[in-house]
């Protein structure tokens, strides 16, 4: 089976590299790759196949065993170059000839990390900025919203930082409105009973519905608005009430020639009958 081609962003530099380490191992779990790259699964042992002589001759223990050999170490060989090509795959083309004469998968995972790897105070400062900056107001949905805080929380914590949970609920109720005002009244009360099993997953899923139910009530007030709105106001062009617009002369000069041409012809035949 073919690997599918990798979706994420690339790897530049120590800016994306989280996000990048994140994707990539997803990405070569989900293909099979990882076990190479890690050296999980390592090249077939030589020594299981073959013997040295008393005249420091290596000899195949059996014919049969040195073709049992050989066919484990072209596997071997063919997926460790699939891996590598997989890994390559994840990077940019600038950085890919960097490291063109590394021939192995495990070893380039390894060159990248001790390459990009090393957290910084300035690495860690990027995501939690991110964090306190979200506000809900510049997001389309509160989804949204909440997924930019906890997937700068994730990097943080891949870059081993301890980001409570605590912390990261405050955030999400810091920036949301008024509207939003009872909610966090009663989530503050529920959660403030046991701070140490706080349900992120739960929360967010409760958000989203309050944001849902709130959508509703909006739309059914501006539904019953329009219901009690006078026909003479709906219906109204040039300040003339009870004008309908479908008839309005000005915005449709044609209906006042038809109109013209009808009086004329009612006005002759009253003629005709006296």
């Amino acid at each position: 089976m073919s690997a599918v081609p990798f979706k994420g962003e690339k790897l530049i530099g120590r800016s994306n590299y989280i996000e990048w380490l994140i994707e990539a191992e997803l990405y070569l779990k989900v293909n099979g790759f990882m076990p190479y790259i890690l050296g999980i699964i390592k090249e077939p042992n030589r020594t299981l196949y073959f013997d040295k002589t008393e005249d420091g001759i290596i000899e195949a223990k059996s014919a049969e065993l040195a073709i049992k050999y050989e066919d484990k170490l072209d596997d071997y060989n063919n997926k460790n170059s699939r891996a590598l090509a997989a890994l390559q795959s994840t990077i940019s083309p600038n950085n890919i000839k960097r490291f063109i004469n590394i021939y192995s998968a495990k070893d380039l995972w390894l060159k990248l990390r001790s390459d990009f790897g090393d957290t910084s105070l300035e690495l860690a400062a990027r995501y939690y900025n991110k964090i306190t900056s979200a506000r809900y107001s510049n997001f389309k949905t509160i989804e949204e919203y909440i997924s930019e805080i906890q997937s700068s929380a994730l990097y943080l914590r891949s870059l081993k930082e301890n980001v409570s949970n605590t912390f990261i609920l405050i955030t999400i109720f810091n920036s949301l409105p008024s509207s939003f005002n009872s909610f966090i009244s009663r989530k503050y009360e529920e959660i403030g009973k046991d701070l140490n099993n706080i349900d992120l997953d739960e929360l967010v899923s409760d958000l989203i519905g309050e944001e849902s139910r709130m959508n509703q009530r909006s739309d059914s007030k501006l539904e019953a608005n329009k219901a009690f709105i006078r026909p003479s106001s709906l219906y109204t062009h040039c300040n003339k009430k009870g004008y309908i617009k479908d008839k309005c002369f000005i915005l449709y000069p044609e209906l006042k020639k038809s109109a013209s041409n009808h009086a004329s012809k009612d006005k002759k035949k009253s003629n005709n009958k006296r």
